[in-house]
């Protein structure tokens, strides 16, 4: 009996590979080729050099963005049967095409410009295969999604507990009977797992054409998107629309990490009743919130776009705030078409297929996230340098009378460029020239300036040489913040230093030094803190004279040296704050 579910399973199990590799062949030969790939990699890496370690990532990052493409054309043949074999022949030269040059092309460094890019195509791509099935007016496809992404998620759950087993088993082989295991092979199993068993199952589980999805969600599901999560963010509607009712009270500006909390509770919101449209008509309590929701959702979005306008004028565009605008946009739009359409009448297909499009847009043209991003910083950096005179027939110019606060906004954007694009970028400047010349020409250093916009936000300093010797020549005694207190019994007395974090009992960051139980210094963090943002602004890394604080009492000479320190600015003060540091104390 045992002997026949045996074979029984392992029967199912064989008719599943047959099952996904006959419906997606080129999906699952991408998904192993990454593997294998990755694997070779790894087992090459510290024998290969910097431009071949290249390759191979580009290899797998470029195989794995061919298996929404695979998937996708799959999905135009089942929607079109064999009404079209030839178009099919052709997108799949078109593909290889596509791949092929990308591998070349476009991933030549692996830089922000790049990987943004790499995911906005993906992101395009996933969405091609989710909305490709419903171009012939096929219903339901937030089932559709749904059934793809539990597919994808109780795949991924399973192969975690395979992950597990096989790395338990190799830790076995390695402690129990002295096989040389490394930590490549685990990465192996990773892979393997990843690239060919996650694939496969997953693939198997896609609903076919012929199908007949259900009209409604699993009972789990129904009770969690209309029971759960419905009234949390009910719930969280309230809270935005009590924060702007302090507003009006206050007369103050949203604060700007309104523009974030908004727009991730507006995509959950939109997500959800994407997906909860089946039971729209089913729940009296998911007709309420799919009628008010939306309804209540533009004075959050309103905060929203003001909060991300106020930076924008200050600083200008940058990729994050171009997507929290294009973001804002599109969920403006998404909210608007929902709340016009009846339900029954909405085409859902239309909010996964502008996302996709969306998605790419954002990451190609002139209009892009780095077109519209370079051209704003620019234009500040321009208007920065005129009014100081220092644009010369269209060219850089010195001035040793620009104030310190355009000098560190000149710095934080040409920073900007040379971290995020490059320095040929920026229209004044030379071609091909480099971050050394633009100083000599400015007559100041550039360094990554650092806005600290005081607003519910962190700052963050720290040491810019690494490793560098210690001067302690007229002290006695070393204490590091490490080991939270420290006392030692000296010739005047008993000394400690104790480093006391914020708690219930203690509302502030301390240093306390103590002589023979007297305080000689107790000071919170935020009066070094306020003291670094004073001279500093914007700069993160300071060198060790820079975070370097001296006190000269009655009784001990006291010098800090902070390695790190951070803390979070609200209201032009500082709250909290987290540091590491050293104490050198010497004795009078």
């Amino acid at each position: 009996m045992k002997t026949n579910r045996l074979k029984t399973a392992f029967k199912k199990l064989i008719d599943t590979i047959k099952e996904a590799t006959s419906r997606f062949p080129y999906a699952i030969a991408l998904g192993v080729s990454t593997a294998v790939t990755m694997i070779v990699f790894i087992h090459l890496e510290e024998a290969i050099t910097q431009a071949q370690s290249e390759w191979f990532q580009r290899a797998a990052m470029t195989l794995i963005m061919g298996v929404p493409i695979a998937l996708s054309i799959k999905m135009i043949e089942e929607l079109f049967e064999k009404q079209s074999r030839w178009i099919i022949h052709v997108l799949r030269i078109l593909g290889l095409a596509l791949l092929t040059i990308y591998f070349f092309f476009g991933l030549p460094h692996f830089e922000m410009v790049y990987i943004v890019r790499y995911i906005g195509f993906n992101i395009f791509l996933w969405g091609m295969f989710l909305t490709i099935p419903f171009f012939k007016r096929r219903e339901l496809i937030e089932v559709f999604t749904f059934k793809v992404g539990w597919r994808l998620l109780i795949t991924g759950f399973y192969c975690a507990i395979i992950f597990g087993g096989v790395s338990g088993i190799l830790f076995s082989l390695k402690e129990l009977l002295d096989v040389p295991i490394t930590s490549e092979h685990y990465q192996d199993a990773i892979f393997i797992i990843a690239g060919i068993i996650l694939p496969t199952f997953f693939f198997v589980g896609i609903p076919k054409k012929e199908d007949v999805l259900p009209s409604k969600l699993t009972k789990f599901f129904r009770i969690l998107l209309i029971y759960v999560i419905m009234p949390i963010l009910t719930a969280y509607t309230v809270v935005l629309y009590l924060y702007f009712v302090k507003m009006l009270f206050e007369q103050a500006l949203p604060k700007n990490i309104i523009s974030n909390l908004v727009l991730w509770y507006s995509i959950i919101g939109i997500v959800i009743l994407y997906l909860a449209r089946p039971e729209t008509n089913k729940s009296r309590w998911a007709k309420l919130f799919d009628r008010w929701f939306l309804r209540l959702l533009y004075i959050p979005l309103a905060m929203m776009f003001i909060s991300v306008f106020i930076r924008v004028n200050q600083y200008g565009i940058t990729e994050p705030r171009y997507y929290v605008i294009i973001g804002g946009v599109w969920i403006l739009a998404m909210t608007t078409y929902i709340m016009l359409k009846n339900p029954k009448k909405r085409k859902n297909v239309i909010i996964p297929l502008s996302a996709a499009v969306l998605a790419l847009l954002t990451v190609i043209g002139p209009w892009s996230a780095f077109g519209i991003s370079k051209m704003s910083q620019n234009n500040r950096l321009e208007e920065i340098l005129s009014r100081n005179d220092m644009i010369v027939e269209e060219k850089l110019a010195g001035n040793n009378e620009i104030s310190e606060q355009d000098k560190n906004e000149a710095s934080s954007i040409i920073s900007y460029f040379n971290s995020n694009h490059k320095l040929d970028d920026i229209r004044v400047v030379e071609k091909s020239s480099t971050l050394e010349e633009i100083e000599a020409i400015l007559g100041f250093e550039i360094y990554e300036y650092n806005y600290i916009d005081k607003d519910n936000q962190r700052a963050y300093y720290r040491i810019s040489e690494v490793g560098e010797l210690i001067d302690i020549k007229g002290y006695d005694y070393l204490y590091s913040a490490r080991d939270n207190k420290g006392t030692i019994s000296t010739e005047i007395g008993k000394i400690e230093v104790e480093n006391i974090y914020r708690n219930d009992d203690n509302n502030a960051n301390k240093i306390v030094i103590k002589l023979n139980e007297n305080v000689i210094l107790d000071n919170d963090l935020s009066y070094y803190g306020n003291q670094l943002m004073d001279k500093y602004a914007g700069r993160e890394e300071l060198t060790l004279e820079e975070l370097s604080f001296v006190h000269d009492t009655n009784s001990l000479n006291i010098k800090i040296i902070f390695y790190n320190i951070e803390y979070s600015i609200n209201e032009y003060s500082i709250e909290d704050g987290w540091a590491d540091y050293v104490v050198l104390i010497g004795l009078k």
